[in-house]
């Protein structure tokens, strides 16, 4: 009898959290998008990965240049996600014949540290190229948070890399406004 309750807690805590979620992406949802001037741009520089090889550089000058407009890039997409990419590396596996790369980008949102690492798959087709995240590992420092949690294990569940951003990015938010009001609360001695 003790399990089906507890059973049942865990759901009504699941379901809490959900809640939670989706009253948090509402309020995303219901903010402005970015200006339109500034989709292409961002959506160009999440498409785009650098393919230039060392051999490929002509002089330090370039190497500088270069260097330069992925730190622009970097601070353009940070200032629009929240999200600073902090390392990024990639492996290449063969299996059964094909390329796959092996991604692992280590980031934070906030103060909330986390570290991706998953398997690219791409496919060509007729007239377009497709792109499919598989094996999602997402490790994070904080994941024993009970809120945080289920975002992280429905996100590795769906490969969805673009759920987990946005919804990383809110908790963030949340979490930094939740710590200033109980700093301003400890402060002005409500709990003594």
């Amino acid at each position: 009898m003790d399990g089906v309750f507890r059973r049942h807690r865990e759901a009504e805590e699941e379901v809490r959290a959900l809640e939670a979620e989706i009253a948090a992406l509402r309020r995303v949802c219901a903010e402005e998008p970015p200006p339109e001037e500034e989709r292409p741009k961002a959506i160009n520089l999440f498409q785009e990965i650098p393919n230039a090889q060392p051999e490929e550089w002509e002089s330090v000058v370039d190497l500088k240049t270069q260097l330069k407009q992925c730190e622009s890039d970097l601070s353009f997409l940070k200032k629009l996600t929240g999200i600073d990419l902090i390392n990024y590396s990639q492996v290449t596996i063969k299996s059964e014949g094909k390329i796959i790369p092996r991604i692992r980008f280590k980031g934070n949102c906030s103060t909330l540290e986390f570290e991706l690492e998953f398997q690219l798959l791409e496919a060509q087709s007729d007239k377009n190229q497709t792109s499919r995240i598989f094996d999602l590992s997402i490790i994070m420092e904080s994941v024993e948070n009970s809120e945080l949690s289920p975002l992280v294990y429905r996100a590795e569940e769906k490969g969805d890399l673009f759920q987990f951003f946005r919804s990383l990015n809110v908790f963030a938010e949340l979490y930094v406004q939740r710590e200033t009001i109980l700093k301003h609360f400890k402060n002005n001695e409500v709990f003594r």
